[in-house]
């Protein structure tokens, strides 16, 4: 009966300590925006050398073709921490005539877990 008790105390040791030593990836979803690539979007430019820029748009509006959607997001496995960046571009006649983007954050934000205790 002692065997058995040492036995399960082992056992729920060791799941604490592997389930501290998981790996966690990075998720990367959406067109990744870096502050180069943006500084070189400029008015006027054809959607093509949007494209060369900044790849294919991961979001087409099928009412609305003139305007591309670009959303990149990143969670880092082993900090939690999160970026998002949203790019709205919109044309007329092939053309950039309007764009807006979000501006980096100075800081990456934080999971929502990580901050479950500070309420």
């Amino acid at each position: 009966m002692k065997l058995q008790y040492h036995f399960y105390l082992i056992i729920a040791a060791l799941a604490l300590v592997i389930s501290g030593c998981l790996y966690r990836p990075d998720i990367q979803q959406g067109n990744e925006l870096t502050d180069e690539m943006l500084s070189s979007i400029t008015l006027g430019m054809t959607k093509d050398e949007v494209a060369d820029i900044l790849g294919e748009p991961l979001i087409t509006d099928p009412f609305n073709r003139d305007r591309w959607d670009y959303y990149y997001f990143l969670r880092d496995g082993k900090t939690g921490s999160v970026i998002r960046r949203t790019l709205f571009i919109e044309f007329i006649d092939d053309k950039i005539s309007h764009f807006e983007g979000s501006a980096p954050p100075s800081q990456s934000e934080s999971l929502p877990e990580a901050n479950a205790t500070d309420s």
